[in-house]
């Protein structure tokens, strides 16, 4: 399986989630597709890679995946079929040695990290996106998918995710965050969906939140709007 390209949007890559086509091998409708966010990882003793998914599943895929063309740490969109969909294998056994998947198709995604208010790389005037869900954590990250007006695949756009403050409340600690866009002057006449995985465990203090709020400048019918979202910290506490 050869590793797909991302479509270039400014200065970065965003990831554009793709439909995955599926071939004639696929065509018995009681195959069982799964997708999950996923990480790479080299097996301590050594041997084939393997992918760790945000629930925390350790995915063992039955064709080795090509280590000139994924590397330990790389994030991935993987849509894959679970070998032990008939219950062949207990779930203790899955639990600690793996679950044998065929892996259908990998999208490679955007990762970065958090930038401070105060850093000199935050952009000016940020520009409108559309969440097509509620941003969620998993994996050690904060995530979105989104939708974006552009008009030329050569622009490169630009995205952040800015610290603005931790704030204690009524015993409760809470940050807060600012989600950026910049188009580079791209134009508008076609949109694409994107999604993108901020590194939460190198900020310091994350183990010590309860929640976190994001605020996104999104569009929509009635004009541009600034919206926000709590997201509850359980994952990452849980995690220290």
């Amino acid at each position: 399986m050869g590793k797909p390209h991302s479509i270039l949007f400014s200065g970065l890559i965003v990831a554009v989630l793709l439909n995955t086509g599926c071939s004639d091998d696929y065509l018995d409708m009681t195959t069982s597709f799964q997708t999950d966010l996923c990480l790479v990882q080299q097996p301590v003793r050594g041997g084939s890679l393997q992918l760790l998914s945000d629930p925390g599943a350790l995915l063992i895929p039955s064709a080795e995946l090509d280590t000139e063309l994924y590397k330990p740490g790389e994030r991935f969109l993987v849509t894959y079929i679970p070998m032990d969909s008939t219950g062949a294998l207990p779930g203790k056994f899955m639990a600690v040695n793996g679950r044998p998947v065929k892996v259908v198709d990998m999208q490679p995604v955007l990762v970065k990290s958090i930038l401070e208010r105060n850093d000199t790389l935050v952009p000016v005037g940020p520009e409108p996106v559309k969440l097509t869900t509620d941003p969620w954590l998993g994996g050690g990250f904060l995530n979105l998918e989104f939708l974006l007006r552009f008009a030329d695949e050569n622009i490169k756009h630009g995205v952040w995710l800015v610290a603005d403050s931790m704030v204690s409340k009524s015993d409760a600690i809470v940050a807060y965050f600012t989600f950026l866009h910049n188009a580079n002057g791209d134009g508008s006449t076609r949109t694409a969906t994107s999604l993108v995985s901020f590194t939460l465990m190198s900020l310091p203090g994350i183990d010590r939140v309860d929640s976190l709020v994001v605020s996104v400048l999104e569009w929509g019918g009635s004009g541009n709007s600034v919206k926000q979202y709590r997201l509850p910290n359980r994952v990452n506490k849980a995690a220290s």
